[in-house]
């Protein structure tokens, strides 16, 4: 719902931090046993996973866009005013006035609702463009962290093996 914008974000915030949390003590524990090494030398040179810096989604429309969306709408609405009515006063041509403002009515609710539908979905694409960009970041930097893991790992097996820059071989 729309109230529950802010919520989900929040959610979505901290369940990106959660999982990259989750993926750091992953690694740092899983990465030393498959390489065989004892965890303290290369996983205290590795800096944790880097926060995900993320914004909240815009949903502000530019004013050209909400200007077409009301000029749309209200053709929409005098559209279905002026069918619906000559058709309900051919049919019923004593109940002309009832049909009128019947018709007005409907036509001026349903203005309002293309508006208000518009803008929802104006909103939820920007919620999904967020989300998209969200879960990007956080793949992004669950990468780095991997790389630099990996690296750090590397590092390590070299320096145990005696392989180093002092020796070069090739």
């Amino acid at each position: 719902p729309r109230g529950g914008v802010d919520a989900f974000c929040s959610r979505a915030h901290r369940r990106s931090t959660q999982v990259a949390a989750e993926f750091d003590a992953t690694l740092s524990t899983a990465l030393p046993r498959l390489v065989g090494i004892p965890a303290g030398p290369f996983s205290a040179s590795a800096p944790p996973c880097p926060a995900l810096e993320s914004y909240l989604p815009r949903f502000g429309h530019p004013r050209s866009d909400d200007r077409l969306a009301v000029l749309l709408s209200v053709g929409f609405g005098l559209g279905v005013t002026f069918t619906v009515g000559r058709s309900l006063v051919y049919l019923v041509p004593a109940w002309w006035p009832a049909v009128v403002a019947g018709c007005i009515s409907a036509g001026i609710a349903l203005t309002f609702w293309v508006i208000r539908t518009r803008s929802l979905v104006a909103e939820r694409a920007a919620l999904d463009r967020w989300s998209a960009e969200l879960a990007a970041g956080l793949r992004a930097a669950l990468e780095d962290q991997l790389v630099i893991q990996l690296l750090a790992a590397e590092t390590a097996l070299a320096a145990r093996s005696g392989i180093g820059p002092s020796r070069d071989r090739t």
